[in-house]
């Protein structure tokens, strides 16, 4: 959820690898710890919540995505996220990452970029 009248995002998880914020160059991790979906039926939703900043970019990925960079995670996103259009953005990482994992696992990547 992206608030632009509170300058808050407030990210719901449920066992997903963490998000990424970019920011000024550094790459920093939003993550809230939760069980994946199914595993137990009381599991509950964890929420990270952050402020928002002008040219902040967020990026959201599957874990086989965020997997496949490895140590390079960081310079990945970095080097591909700091563009203006997010949708470039994403297939890019998503075309890196999918190349990396060879094909073993989904590589989805969500990209928003705040204005």
């Amino acid at each position: 959820l992206f608030d632009p009248m509170a300058g808050t995002m407030s990210i719901a998880k449920h066992g997903a690898p963490p998000c990424y914020l970019l920011r000024g160059g550094k790459v920093s991790t939003l993550y809230a710890e939760a069980l994946p979906v199914g595993i137990v039926e009381e599991a509950k939703t964890a929420v990270c919540t952050a402020k928002m900043r002008r040219g902040d970019t967020v990026v959201m990925m599957s874990d086989g995505a965020a997997d496949a960079f490895g140590d390079e995670l960081d310079s990945g996103i970095r080097e591909n996220a700091d563009r203006d259009d997010p949708r470039l953005c994403a297939e890019l990482i998503a075309g890196l990452t999918s190349g990396l994992s060879g094909g073993r696992d989904d590589c989805s990547v969500i990209v928003a970029h705040i204005d």
